[in-house]
């Protein structure tokens, strides 16, 4: 009788283990499973990114080539070809998650915007973008490419010349 509860502890107590060990596997195959699945969206969310920055100089193109056009009824209908290309490339680039940085009016990010210049702008706060240059692009949320631009500075105060002030003096008071 020992014997057999012996064995039936044994046996128990090796069950116990081979459950524990099948819950351990399952587990480890979940988890393998996800991790897949996470590579292979960062796979094809890089792809994706490389694409749409190859894209976005053709965009970039059309939108000036359609800011500079004349505005002839002659190529009126040429135009609008054109005009319907670029907006179902941009679409199609939204579609894909691709969104514009919004930076004209916005205080500049270092993150999302590019300083190419200052501008004097006494009626601008300074730190501002005034112009965009190039348009930046965002992909799920990172910078996909920054935008270019033109930052507002405050007015340099006028410097006063040598004929307003003395040798050796400051600039606040004047020699009599």
């Amino acid at each position: 009788m020992e014997a057999l509860r012996a064995e039936l502890e044994e046996a128990d107590r090796e069950r116990g283990q081979f459950k524990a060990l099948a819950q351990r596997s399952q587990a480890d195959l979940a988890n393998f499973r996800k991790r897949m699945e996470e590579e292979r969206e960062e796979i094809h969310r890089s792809t994706a990114a490389r694409l749409i920055t190859k894209l976005l100089p053709i965009l970039d193109d059309m939108q000036r080539a359609l800011g500079g056009a004349p505005a002839t009824t002659q190529e009126a209908a040429w135009l609008d070809g054109i005009r319907i290309i670029e907006r179902s490339l941009r679409s199609m680039l939204e579609s894909e998650g691709a969104t514009l940085i919004e930076a004209e009016g916005k205080p500049f990010d270092p993150w999302e915007h590019e300083a190419l210049y200052a501008v004097e702008d006494a009626e601008k706060q300074e730190g501002m973008v005034v112009t965009i240059i190039r348009s930046g692009y965002k992909l799920h949320g990172k910078v996909l490419r920054t935008a270019q631009v033109a930052v507002a500075q405050g007015a340099k105060p006028k410097e006063q010349g040598p004929a307003d002030i003395g040798p050796g003096l400051s600039p606040k008071i004047k020699e009599e």
